[in-house]
């Protein structure tokens, strides 16, 4: 049975987005060694009949490469796998995590870009992940 937040397309009938949040037990803070911001080009050229080229945004709204990284524990790194591969079904899925640099309680919506990956620190795990925002 079709709702109000139902969105019609065709004969397809698809649910309202839901959002998807960074399950609460995993950390909040990143680590400041390998953490970067870099907007992405958004504007694009094109020729035009007489004069120099054209400029226009790609999209409407400009993109953020993140380049993050915890410190994790074990089960914290297995609550990202089984984050990443069943909730965001192997990372497809937008989610809203912990705004760096706002303020608290802030989010913002990233997209993993690549499979987070780990490597170890004494008894816990470092995990860098490449996200993209929008």
């Amino acid at each position: 049975m079709a709702t109000p937040n139902d969105l019609k397309i065709g004969l397809i009938l698809l649910p309202p987005r839901v959002r998807i949040d960074w399950p609460a037990s995993l950390p909040d803070g990143y680590l400041g060694q390998g953490f970067g911001l870099t907007p992405e080009k958004n504007a694009i050229a094109f020729p035009v009949d007489e004069g120099p080229p054209m400029r226009r945004p790609r999209f409407t709204k400009a993109v953020t490469a993140v380049q993050a990284a915890m410190l994790m524990t074990e089960a914290q790194w297995q609550t990202l796998k089984t984050f990443y591969l069943e909730t965001l079904n192997g990372g497809g899925a937008a989610f809203y995590m912990p705004k760096p640099l706002g303020a608290a309680n802030e989010t913002w919506r990233v997209k993993f870009v690549q499979v987070p990956e780990r490597r170890p620190k004494k008894a816990d795990w470092i995990v860098s992940m490449k996200l993209r925002s929008d």
